[in-house]
């Protein structure tokens, strides 16, 4: 009598079950892959949104300058005791035009027609920085900086993944001293008090901010100015402006020891402005 063989061996018992285990360490591996990817995704995106917002508040500032510092000027924000200026290249307030990683510029009133400590009682309300001039500088600071040092909804949150990320900054500050725009006034460089506050988070340390200085006002002993190459100079006047800029702007973040650089590894947010509120007459 021949009997069949019934069931499996041990062994074969113990092959299947190595094998589903490896399986199921591929799909367990595939899911977080997936998961890691699609978190990702969906930071990025918000990150993008963010990043796009501060480029193009950038640009309706500086279009609308008096003024932009040229290359070669070195301006002191603040004092050192203050969190909001530290230059994260130096750690110092002192930032230097076309070194630095730093836009400045002075801005027209928004009311040319309202004095610059007048307070208007009639209407929408609006106080005195409406008629006054404005400093206004953008610049990035050190996020673990940032992190240690802001209180409330200025601190972006603890994330040691990412300490050495920028985060982007805008100061502005009225500059009541500055009633008109012309051959007399003395182009400030030291500007005290005010503090920046934060526009943009995770942006890529290095070159997360980068400028181009495209074209200045040259007048060429002519009343009419027209636009020439920006060079380096130790003029420093209403004549010396700045005419056209571009800055890019990029982010990046690290997730899990991987880090992701956003919109591109190498196709950062592209801006370019011209300013159409400069002196051109002498």
């Amino acid at each position: 009598m021949v009997y069949k063989r019934q069931g499996f061996t041990l062994l074969e018992l113990l092959l299947a079950s190595v094998i589903t285990l490896l399986l199921l360490g591929l799909v367990a591996q595939g899911l977080r892959s997936s998961g890691d990817t699609s978190r990702y995704v969906q930071s990025s995106q918000t990150m993008l949104e963010e990043l796009r917002f501060a480029g193009n508040l950038i640009g309706d500032y500086l279009s609308t300058a008096a003024f932009i510092y040229p290359v070669g000027v070195t301006l002191t924000l603040n004092t050192p005791e203050s969190y909001t200026v530290r230059n994260p290249l130096t750690n110092n307030n002192t930032w230097t035009v076309g070194t630095d990683p730093i836009i400045a510029a002075i801005l027209s009133p928004r009311d040319p027609g309202v004095k610059c400590s007048e307070t208007v009682s009639s209407g929408p309300p609006r106080t005195g920085p409406q008629g006054c001039y404005r400093f206004m500088a953008v610049y990035p600071l050190k996020r673990s900086w940032v992190v240690q040092n802001a209180s409330g909804a200025e601190n972006p949150g603890s994330d040691p993944e990412n300490n050495d990320k920028w985060a982007l900054y805008i100061y502005e500050r009225n500059l009541s001293g500055i009633t008109d725009l012309n051959e007399r006034t003395v182009i400030p460089t030291a500007i005290t008090g005010s503090s920046g506050n934060l526009l943009a988070d995770y942006i890529k340390p290095g070159d997360g901010l980068t400028v181009g200085y495209e074209k200045c006002l040259d007048f060429e002993g002519k009343d009419i100015a027209s636009l020439g190459p920006c060079n380096p100079s130790s003029r420093i006047d209403i004549y010396s402006s700045v005419a056209r800029v571009s800055f890019a702007l990029a982010g990046q973040v690290t997730m899990k020891g991987k880090s992701y650089t956003f919109p591109g590894p190498t196709q950062p947010l592209v801006f370019q402005v011209g300013a159409r509120n400069l002196v051109i007459r002498k």
